[in-house]
């Protein structure tokens, strides 16, 4: 799990494709770009983040701003597209404001219950990353219903 920033522009009516390689060129030199998604700009740092929301403002053609997740490659998506997406390079990013992530705190499998809870959790996960320990990701809004079925299971969860 990486912290990263979106930074979306609008698309102008009147903009033409010069005019959009232009504002391309000009956050290629202010910004150290990651990844792309169609009018979405990703960069690692806030500092960046607000280098192109002011050029965007100043444009007159920002959009919307957004703190995101980047998943490891080994991460799947395992629910709708409203929590997050795949870039056009094939990265999985999910919305930080829609998503908490959290681990069990026993490698899942380690007993019975915690394999009957993890069923249990497993129809409300968002996206799951696999690493070192694996990292689920669930609707922000759910954190109590995650908690109640590890208590019910006697098991435990940390919230990231």
């Amino acid at each position: 799990m990486k912290n990263v920033y979106g930074v979306e522009h609008c698309e102008q009516i009147d903009q033409s494709q010069s005019n959009l390689n232009d504002l391309y060129n000009r956050v290629d030199s202010l910004v150290n770009v990651i990844d792309r998604d169609e009018r979405l700009v990703i960069v690692n740092s806030i500092d960046e983040s607000n280098s192109l929301l002011q050029l965007f403002s100043e444009e007159g053609v920002f959009e919307e701003n957004y703190q995101l997740y980047q998943l490891s490659g080994d991460s799947t998506n395992t629910c709708n597209t409203d929590y997050g997406f795949t870039s056009t390079t094939g990265h999985l990013y999910v919305y930080k404001e829609l998503s908490l992530p959290f681990q069990f705190n026993e490698p899942v499998g380690e007993n019975q219950q915690q394999h009957m809870a993890f069923l249990q959790m497993k129809e409300h996960l968002i996206a799951e990353e696999q690493g070192s320990s694996t990292i689920y990701y669930v609707d922000r809004q759910q954190q109590e219903l995650i908690e109640g079925i590890a208590r019910a299971y006697k098991i435990g969860v940390t919230f990231l």
